[in-house]
C-alpha cells in the first residue's frame, strides 16, 4: 500500500532533522555547512535578490523591523513574563476580611438570628423528669434531654407525672448538635479553570498578532 502525502512529508521532515543533527554533531561538517551558506548568501546578494534594509521602501522596512523585533529573544522573554504575571494574578485569591462587629445593624441582625435558632433548638428538645419508681439520690430532680423532633411541642411539668416508664440510659437518646465548620476561601483553583483561562489568553494574543499582520 502506497504511503499518503502526509506520511511522505513526515518522513522527509524526519530525515532532514536527522541530517541537521548529524551535521551539528560533527565540527568539521558544521564548518563546511556554514561556509556554503555564507557563499550562497553573498552570491544571491550580488545578483540583487537580497537587499539591505536601507535599500527597501518604507513599508518593507517597517515589516522587516517588526518581524525582527517579534522574533528576538528579548521580545519573547518579555511576552512570557507578562503572560506568567497575568496567570499568577488570576491564580491568587485574596479572601475579603471585613470586620462587621462595629456595625450596630449587623450585630442586631446576628442577635435576632441567634435567638431564632435557639428557639427552634428548644422546641426540638423535651425535658423529662425521672418517675418515682426510679431511685434518685440527688436532692434536685435530674434533667435528661430527649430528642422528640422539631415538630413536637414542649410538655409542661404537670405531664411528667403521667410517665410510667422510668427514664433510663437506654430509653433516652441524647443528641449533641455540632455546628458546621466555617467555610474557608479556597486558595487552589480547579485544573479545568486554569486550562480554560490559559486557552483564553493564548487566543487573545493570537488575535492581536493576526490583526497586526493584516494591518501591515
Amino acid at each position: 500500500m502506497s504511503d499518503s502525502k502526509e506520511d511522505r512529508l513526515a518522513k522527509k521532515r524526519l530525515s532532514e532533522r536527522r541530517r541537521k543533527a548529524r551535521i551539528k554533531s560533527d565540527p568539521e561538517l558544521y564548518a563546511v555547512h556554514k561556509e556554503k551558506d555564507r557563499q550562497r548568501y553573498y552570491k544571491r546578494k550580488n545578483e540583487g535578490k537580497i537587499k539591505s534594509v536601507s535599500e527597501l521602501d518604507p513599508r518593507q522596512q517597517r515589516i522587516f523591523r517588526e518581524r525582527s523585533r517579534i522574533s528576538s529573544n528579548k521580545h519573547n522573554l518579555k511576552r512570557r513574563r507578562k503572560e506568567m504575571r497575568c496567570l499568577e494574578e488570576d491564580l491568587i485569591i485574596v479572601p475579603e476580611v471585613t470586620d462587621k462587629t462595629d456595625d450596630p445593624l449587623v450585630t442586631s441582625q446576628s442577635q435576632t438570628i441567634r435567638s431564632e435558632l435557639l428557639q427552634t433548638e428548644a422546641s426540638s428538645y423535651v425535658d423529662l423528669l425521672p418517675s418515682s419508681s426510679s431511685v434518685v439520690s440527688f436532692p434536685l430532680p435530674q434533667r435528661i434531654k430527649a430528642y422528640r423532633g422539631s415538630s413536637a411541642p414542649l410538655r409542661p411539668s404537670s405531664d411528667v407525672s403521667k410517665i410510667s416508664k422510668p427514664c433510663t440510659r437506654s430509653s433516652v437518646r441524647v443528641i449533641e448538635k455540632k455546628l458546621p465548620p466555617t467555610p474557608k476561601a479556597s486558595k487552589k483553583l480547579n485544573t479545568k479553570v486554569i486550562i480554560r483561562r490559559l486557552k483564553y489568553r493564548m487566543n487573545k494574543i493570537y488575535q492581536k498578532r493576526e490583526k497586526r499582520r493584516l494591518i501591515n
